[in-house]
């Protein structure tokens, strides 16, 4: 692991330092390091089995056991340690493969449809207020890094950290990120420092988190210069989808004593979609009835970082190949947020099959009808 990002140990307060290639110890405890993914969640039965795994170089059997780990939220149960360890084996060839293998239920559907949806774009447009490659791009809560692996397509360097193993894990085998990933419940009393300035996302997530004071103040002292973006935060306006411990524009505004600008969604897709620099925040009153917020704090770019579309690319697979509708994954999906999908929706209504969308790839990249491709 690079020596420009440090963690320190709650228990020994000794910087983790690598004793193998697959062991990491703070002195006292070792943590177990698969895939250049560094475990520290406080999950002794899974770190402390899956240690003496790799102590006898049982690395799949190692790796398989981490798999099964999952968050507070998972309503799934994962297969046992035997049947991962034969899928390790064979290795399916996608994606969408892997997430059902592992039993991902809805959160595949999310995952899969992910790359085009409005909290994504939403995401964009945040990341090019704040993206710099003189900067580390570190995204909290990551999931499978499909931010990340936008920022590394635009040559930054990245960090991604987030609960479930296994979802780091599909990002480096599937996505093909470089970056450091470590698992890690943001909630923990490990001190991650690193020795540049940063730019940090958490994207769709910190709703979820119980105690956000903490998890901010963690965040901002990742580097002494660091900008950080908080994106797709449920309020308790939200009623239809009430998930995680959601508050009130008041109360989020609450947490921030430095200089922010705060937007809803809505904002945020038309700022991608036009290539617009978010000068000022919503009038108080849309942020107030908002059923989702999001907010910078910290020092802005001065003009937008351009995230430009990667030579490899895809037609969106939502769309179908003969007459490119929307194919939605669910209809509990196509519930949630098919009201803010207009701008695929009304692009791809518009299309011929007979175009060449690679003529023009800039603007149908930027609608999200060609995205990125995965491993």
């Amino acid at each position: 692991m690079e020596q420009i990002i440090h963690i320190k140990s709650p228990k020994t307060g000794k910087e983790l330092w690598q004793v193998s290639a697959n062991l990491f110890t703070d002195g006292e405890v070792e943590y177990p390091y698969i895939d250049r993914i560094l475990y520290i969640r406080d999950q002794p039965k899974y770190r402390d089995q899956a240690v003496a795994l790799l102590k006898e170089d049982k690395i799949t059997e190692a790796t398989a056991l981490l798999l099964r780990d999952q968050d507070a939220f998972s309503k799934q149960t994962a297969p046992d340690v035997k049947t991962i360890c034969g899928f390790l084996k064979e290795t399916p060839t996608s994606l969408a493969d892997a997430m059902q293998f592992l039993n991902y239920g809805p959160v595949a559907d999310y995952f899969n449809a992910r790359w085009s949806s409005p909290t994504f774009v939403s995401g964009l447009a945040l990341m090019q207020h704040i993206l710099d490659k003189n900067k580390k791009h570190v995204e909290v809560a990551c999931g499978i890094g499909q931010f990340l692996k936008i920022a590394e397509n635009n040559q930054v360097q990245t960090v991604g950290m987030d609960v479930v193993f296994s979802k780091l894990w599909l990002g480096r085998n599937y996505l093909g990120l470089k970056g450091i990933l470590i698992c890690t419940d943001i909630n923990e009393n490990y001190e991650i420092t690193i020795d540049q300035p940063v730019s940090a996302l958490c994207q769709d997530a910190l709703y979820f988190l119980e105690h956000k004071n903490q998890v901010l103040q963690k965040i901002r002292s990742f580097s002494q210069y660091t900008t950080v973006a908080v994106g797709h935060c449920h309020t308790d306006k939200e009623l239809e989808y009430p998930n995680g411990f959601p508050l009130s524009y008041e109360q989020y505004k609450a947490l921030i004593t430095r200089e922010s600008i705060w937007i809803t969604d809505q904002t945020l897709i038309k700022a991608w979609l036009q290539d617009l620099k978010i000068e000022e925040s919503n009038h108080p009153e849309v942020l107030q009835n908002a059923k989702a917020l999001s907010w910078i704090e910290g020092r802005i770019n001065e003009t937008i970082f351009p995230l430009t579309p990667p030579e490899a690319l895809r037609v969106n697979p939502l769309l179908s190949s003969s007459d490119f509708k929307v194919e939605w994954p669910s209809e509990s999906y196509k519930k949630e947020y098919v009201k803010d999908y207009a701008y695929l929706l009304d692009t791809a209504s518009k299309l011929d099959t007979a175009v060449d969308l690679f003529q023009d790839k800039q603007h149908y990249y930027k609608n999200r009808i060609l995205i990125e491709t995965t491993v």
